[in-house]
């Protein structure tokens, strides 16, 4: 993979970049995106990193970078790093001497026998007036010598111990001697820049267990981008008991994977010491768990590496696995993700729903407590507060009121019935009563009539004996 190159403002010192003792089948991506990454402010554009078999070869091309250059950085295979440190001093006319000081550490460490001259000379010899580069354990010890304005540094290539001396002491003794300003964090946390830039154009999803060392984990991570969005925390899903630590890291890996339905899961253990106290030798397990296997790497800390130096350099292992097993893949996670995509999405949609349902039944609670807390009717409050409360929701004394309201409308209802029906009466009566009054006027009339008619009869009568006879005398003539 080829190191994607940040911007960096280029400063005055000028570098060149030798590399011996490869083979052609080795895998240097990682050296080549760290060195590259943490010196790219003070190379040429058009510079690359050269790569020799041996020194002898570099002659010409070392000669020409020490006309032209401020710094000349050296890095040897640790297998050839005895043999370049040596050959290196001979032709630059250095005095090679064995420190004391880092013998010393050396024996102390086991790393290697006094009768061991080769051993001797790769880590514990250095140059006159040489400032050592080295870790506690002082092993594949390198050095910084100054000639004038121009600085020569021999460093080993193994990453792991390279990032931590690049990081805390290369770089702060060129910063220092020549007031640039080269960036540390590349070399600090290049495992997850790494990482980072392989996820770069993926979704690829990494689930990580969340054990004792998870925080660390993620604040390791947090330095490269946006890699810390691509791998979210899974609750742990059982405790340790008697379980042997390789065993219980792969099985929090299978789990956390399984919780994300991701097609990576990882978990790493805490620091387990294997002396009497934590300033003995330490090991901590790293678990990454695929669909098809789990792959399990145990670490151990460095002579004299501290817990906190030796889980941070964990960190960087972690992610340094991670992307072996996804270059091991060949693509093949992403077009796992890709097909569980829509399953992925459901697993979101159901915890946010779990969330909710969580927090409402939290704020319920503390709804309760709070009322019962302060002596306070739920009742009262909402119909206070809650203006729709009484439209949606009878109370008791919702219920009441209406009750009386219905009652007092039935009694209107029926007083006015009462009423009505009263006024019917009444007028029915006095229909009856002129009825009545007009049937005795009748009467009175028709006896009236009755009477004056007896009276004209009698009229009548009279009438008719007095003027009977001139009527007959008059029908006789």
């Amino acid at each position: 993979m080829k190191a994607t190159v940040r911007a960096v403002e280029k400063t005055g010192m000028k570098a060149k970049i030798f590399v011996f003792g490869v083979g052609p089948e080795q895998d240097t991506h990682l050296f080549d995106f760290m060195v590259s990454e943490t010196f790219s402010s003070v190379m040429e554009e058009a510079d690359e990193i050269a790569y020799y078999d041996s020194v002898r070869d570099a002659t010409a091309a070392i000669s020409l970078a020490f006309s032209g250059a401020d710094t000349v950085l050296f890095f040897a295979e640790e297998n050839r790093f005895a043999e370049v440190k040596h050959v290196l001093c001979k032709a630059l006319g250095l005095k090679m001497r064995i420190s004391q000081k880092h013998l010393d550490q050396l024996m102390q460490s086991g790393a290697a026998d006094r009768s061991d001259t080769a051993a001797v000379v790769c880590h514990a010899g250095l140059p006159e007036k040489a400032t050592p580069f080295a870790l506690t354990d002082c092993m594949f010890t390198g050095f910084g010598v100054r000639r004038s304005r121009q600085t020569v540094i021999v460093l080993p290539m193994d990453v792991a111990r390279l990032s931590i001396l690049l990081s805390k002491q290369v770089v702060p003794y060129l910063n220092e001697f020549y007031g640039t300003d080269i960036p540390r964090e590349f070399a600090a946390y290049v495992y997850a820049y790494s990482l980072e830039d392989k996820l770069r154009d993926t979704d690829l999803q990494i689930a990580v267990s969340d054990t004792k060392t998870t925080a660390l984990f993620h604040r390791y991570i947090s330095n490269a981008g946006r890699l810390v969005e691509s791998m979210p925390i899974a609750a742990k899903a059982e405790q340790r008991g008697n379980t042997p630590p390789d065993e219980y890291v792969v099985n929090l890996s299978i789990a956390a994977a399984e919780f994300f339905r991701a097609p990576l899961g990882i978990a790493m253990s805490n620091a387990y010491y294997t002396g009497d106290d934590a300033s003995g030798e330490k090991k901590v397990y790293l678990a990454v768990t695929t669909d098809e296997e789990s792959t399990v790497r145990e670490i151990t800390s460095y002579y004299g590496e501290s817990t906190s130096e030796f889980l941070t350099r964990c960190c960087g292992e972690m992610c340094a696995l991670v992307e072996q097993i996804i270059d091991a893949s060949n693509g093949a996670f992403k077009a796992v993700y890709e097909e569980d995509a829509d399953e992925q999405g459901k697993r979101v949609f159901h915890a946010l729903f779990s969330v909710f349902i969580a927090l409402t039944a939290a704020l319920v609670a503390f709804g309760i407590y709070y009322f019962n807390a302060n002596d306070y009717d739920l009742k009262d409050w909402a119909r206070a507060h809650l203006p729709l409360y009484s439209y949606f929701v009878q109370d008791d004394q919702t219920e009441a009121t209406t009750a009386v309201e219905i009652t007092t409308e039935k009694a209107a209802k029926k007083k006015k019935k009462k009423v009505a029906s009263t006024t019917e009466a009444t007028e029915e009566t006095a229909a009856e009563e002129a009825e009545d009054a007009e049937e005795g006027e009748d009467e009175e009339a028709a006896a009236a009539e009755e009477e004056a008619d007896n009276e004209n009869g009698e009229d009548s009568g009279s009438e008719d004996g007095e003027g009977g006879g001139s009527d007959d005398e008059a029908n006789g003539i």
